[in-house]
């Protein structure tokens, strides 16, 4: 007999025919690239990458069914069996031949963290820590239940079996048992505990629920290739595993049926398991196998591996057994299939898997870049704030630019510059609109804007005092405050506090609008810092640290916008606009025009009514004797439309006429003044609240406040060790999947 990959091979093939010397090269050949093949994925699995799964052979079966017998005849480890010992996590069972004798043949446990468990480093090194080591020949039953329950208790679950479980019911570390000798082939079978029906004390209905859901998680995946045991007395339909591996495999791609127990199968029902394992029933894509188990007779014989497999060989050349493919009867056929299998499994998913493994590559490192460097000295932490005060610096100076680069929404606190423009627009709005306290007239007598803002108009002048009509208004300051100038001569002191009620509305309208611009300002830097500086911890730190000094630069702000108004509203009245000029001569004019034309227009209804008396009174024999002296028309018309330029009004609307005339220059001149001194200069400018963060700022800081604002915080250094421990892991795994 000759042991290797393909488990004891008989030395004659089915013809009778010996097995040359050449086909023993390729089997040994064989048998070493399968070798690599399985080191390598193991050692992936070792790696513990989460989110991607492995090429694996997870061996399931419900409770009873003759899985741990078939292990033990496939592994050659006596498995422990018993009611009262329930495991709550896989265990891998990893055979590999080494040029070991039999006599210095080991059995190594560890356990492998699993996801849960990888990231944290004081129960990742406590797991790693967890090994054991027997001769082969001393693991028994005793000391393989031994080791479940240690690792159990490793992995934070309290199993004792003559108590109730309590604490963690289940772990998603794997209890790894390694065989290394000469006569062991290559392979690697993932066990999951059987599934039971009956819940006991020690199996209660949560284990069974837990062990469902961790078969169906193996099952489930993609790349397991499902090895489904079931006793050949029960009806297939009833096998509950059976029906979870029909489900996550419908089409029977990934599963490899196992019928144990034919030995034991009443005679006269040997038809139900033979039509299974032709294919017949349940059609599997990789078959069936048929296997005969260890006997409980065999088992406390303690009978040898050898002894046991020519049991199984003499039991299946019986009838009906003998009638089935002789390559699919028996464990070392079943090893030899398996081992095949699992092995090009991982040949074709080889590509997709390297390509996984370089995705995290890849998104750690790209994680790992927005972390930036550790900051573990005083160096590395003034450059990683100044090269951030640079970023944001040059930031704002794009965006205040309307430099963005891309599409944002109006409304949007990195848009900046197009919201302080439309405020600015607003502002000016808001100021021709609501900034006058009482409407100015036109030459017939209207309020001016009433015909084309009326509501606008209408909310000018609310709670005034009366008159709320402007030429009254003007009439009862003008007469209640005179001076000891004569007539015409108007006290300027009058029109200047005229001027000052007049425009009063200036400062809450201006100081609305700087209001707005601050919350502007306010919104665009926290975005701007979230947006360059990604670690919060940092951020907010930061912006502790330049909201005191964003409130004085935005308090020196308000100071520089109270003294424009004091200047415009406690200082004379004056401006050098040639507009000024301009629009009083075209008022004035205006007003002449109008009055004349306004007398001329009653002299003529006048004289046109006084002829018609006269006609009426005068013979017509007598009208050629009338006579109408133009000159003297004249000189009365005029002589009336002085008198009317003269009136008691007169002065009043001089007065208007001046005030409309000088409140427009002064709007636009204190509009622009506010939108370029106070908005633009210290809101927007280089002495702002948006200028505070940048790098020669960080140069003073101390080294006391630079490590307090930079030191990286327990979470970002957890998460820059879990990114660094992902990333190695990933390099080494794909070093080792570059290696098959």
């Amino acid at each position: 007999m000759i042991s290797g990959l393909f488990g004891t091979r008989r030395k004659m093939d089915a013809q009778g025919h010996k097995n040359t010397h050449k086909f023993d090269k390729i089997e040994i050949y064989a048998e070493g690239e399968r070798s690599k093949a399985f080191d390598a994925v193991d050692k992936i699995r070792e790696l513990q990458i989460g989110e991607i799964s492995l090429p694996q052979l997870v061996a399931v079966g419900d409770q009873s069914c003759g899985k741990s017998s078939l292990l033990e005849s496939i592994t050659g480890i006596s498995f422990p069996v018993g009611s009262d010992l329930c495991t709550r996590f896989a265990t891998q069972i990893v055979l590999r031949r080494t040029d070991a004798t039999d006599a210095s043949a080991v059995v190594q446990a560890t356990i492998l963290p699993g996801p849960g468990s990888i990231s944290k480093d004081a129960t990742r090194k406590k797991l790693e820590s967890f090994r054991h080591v027997f001769k082969e020949s001393e693991f028994g039953p005793k000391e393989f239940r031994d080791i479940i329950i240690k690792a159990g208790k490793a992995m934070g679950i309290e199993n004792e079996v003559d108590e109730i479980v309590s604490g963690k019911r289940f772990s998603d570390d794997i209890l790894k048992i390694e065989l290394s000798a000469s006569h062991h082939p290559h392979l690697t079978i993932v066990d999951v505990p059987g599934l039971f029906h009956n819940p006991t004390k020690h199996q209660t209905e949560e284990d069974k629920v837990l062990i469902r859901k961790l078969i169906e998680n193996y099952t489930e995946d993609k790349r397991t290739i499902i090895m489904a045991v079931m006793d050949g007395r029960n009806n297939l339909a009833i096998q509950e595993v059976f029906k979870m591996a029909r489900t996550a495999d419908p089409e029977g791609r990934r599963t490899v049926g196992v019928i144990t127990k034919c030995d034991v199968v009443q005679p006269g029902e040997e038809n139900g398991p033979m039509n299974i394992a032709a294919n017949k029933v349940e059609y599997l894509r990789h078959g069936w196998f048929v296997v005969r188990n260890r006997s409980t007779k065999e088992s406390n014989q303690r009978i040898t591996a050898d002894e046991l497999r020519k049991h199984e060989d003499e039991f299946l050349k019986k009838d009906p057994w003998c009638t089935l493919d002789p390559q699919r009867v028996g464990v070392p056929k079943l090893k030899e299939f398996l081992g095949r299998l699992l092995h090009e499994h991982i040949q074709s998913e080889l590509p997709r898997l390297a390509e996984e493994i370089n995705a995290i590559i890849i998104d750690s490192t790209e994680k790992l870049g927005t972390l930036g460097e550790a900051r573990t000295d005083l160096s590395k932490q003034r450059l990683y704030l100044t090269l951030l005060a640079k970023d944001y610096e040059n930031k704002v100076t794009e965006y205040l630019n309307g430099q963005i680069g891309q599409i944002l929404p109006k409304s949007h606190p990195l848009k900046v510059r197009t919201r302080v423009q439309d405020l600015h627009d607003e502002y000016a709005a808001a100021m021709k609109t609501k900034g006058h306290s009482r409407p100015f007239k036109t030459m017939d007598g209207r309020d001016e804007g009433r015909d084309y803002n009326l509501e606008a108009t209408d909310q000018v002048g609310e709670g005034l005092s009366e008159p709320r009509d402007i030429i009254e208004w003007i009439s009862k300051a003008y007469h209640g405050s005179r001076g000891p100038e004569l007539r015409p001569l108007i006290n300027n002191d009058v029109v200047v506090c005229l001027f000052r009620d007049q425009a009063k509305n200036w400062r809450t309208v201006t100081e609305s609008h700087i209001k707005s611009v601050v919350d502007v300002v306010k919104e665009f830097n926290s975005a701007l810092l979230t947006r360059i500086i990604t670690e919060e911890t940092v951020r907010r730190r930061i912006t502790m640290r330049i909201t005191k000094e964003m409130a004085h630069s935005i308090a020196a702000a308000y100071d520089l916008l109270e003294n424009l108004i004091e200047d415009e509203f406690c200082g004379i009245l004056q401006t050098v606009d040639d507009d000024y000029m301009a629009a009083l001569n075209k008022s004035k004019a205006t007003r002449i025009q109008f009055r004349l034309m306004g007398n001329l227009v009653k002299e003529m209804v006048s004289q046109k009514i006084g002829k018609i008396s006269k006609s009426e009174e005068t013979p017509k024999a007598d009208v050629k004797h009338s006579s109408f002296d133009p000159a003297a028309a004249l000189a009365d018309w005029l002589g009336k439309a002085t008198d009317a330029f003269a009136g008691k009004n007169a002065v009043v609307e001089d007065i208007h006429d001046i005030l409309k005339a000088y409140y427009p220059i002064a709007l636009r001149r204190f509009i622009a003044t506010v939108n370029s001194q106070v908005v633009e200069r210290k809101l927007l400018g280089k002495d702002g609240p948006l200028r505070l963060f940048r790098p020669d700022y960080i140069t003073v800081l101390e080294d006391e406040e630079l490590n307090t604002i930079t030191r990286e915080d327990t979470q970002i250094a957890n998460l820059r060790q879990e990114l660094q421990s992902r990333l190695d892991r990933a390099t080494r795994a794909l070093e080792a999947a570059n290696s098959i």
